[in-house]
């Protein structure tokens, strides 16, 4: 294990649900609407992207789910 410490930071966090191999589709969804939201990303800081350990050997089922945290100004 790998334990990361981060500067406090505001995140916009997306779910993504469903086989990894659609999380190139939640990501272009996200942008959509992360332009709608008027967000601009703070350069610098970490994207994130958070699997819950659960979730390990799901990956191309529909019960997959994860999180992107990406950092905003």
């Amino acid at each position: 294990m790998t334990l990361h410490t981060f500067p406090k930071q505001k995140y916009v966090v997306f779910k993504h649900f469903g086989p990894s191999n659609e999380i190139p589709y939640t990501y272009g969804e996200l942008w959509k609407v992360f332009d709608r939201g008027g967000y601009k990303i703070k350069v610098g800081m970490p994207e994130i992207e958070i699997v819950k350990s659960n979730m390990f050997g799901k990956e191309e089922t529909a019960e997959y789910e994860m999180e992107i945290w990406l950092p905003v100004q």
